[in-house]
């Protein structure tokens, strides 16, 4: 779930593994961003928050 880039043009659109260290237990997603909240409260998020 996400998008994983490495500096190229057309890598934000190309859907890819993302590695989070714990538990999930709820994702949200936008149109341009995903969150995630994990077992110990914590909150990760990425994507291009356009």
């Amino acid at each position: 779930l996400g998008r994983v880039t490495e500096g190229k043009d057309d890598a934000e659109l190309t859907p890819g593994e993302v590695k989070l260290p714990g538990k999930v237990i709820q994702v949200w997603a936008g149109d341009s961003h995903t969150a995630a909240l994990l077992d110990d409260g914590r909150v990760f998020a990425w994507g291009t928050f356009r």
